[in-house]
């Protein structure tokens, strides 16, 4: 995918990890710049795929 890889394309992988926070359904990771990621739960999804 074109935007997938635009989007690695910009990453610095000499860039340091500061510090990485997980709970149950979130994970932040923070470098020179702030990440966020979710993972819903299964019963968040109230939709069929």
């Amino acid at each position: 995918m074109k935007i997938l890889d635009d989007l690695i394309s910009q990453l610095n992988p000499e860039a340091p990890v500061r510090d990485i926070r997980q709970g149950v359904f979130h994970t932040g990771v923070l470098t020179r710049n702030c990440g966020l990621a979710a993972t819903l739960p299964r019963d968040a999804l109230r939709q069929e795929p």
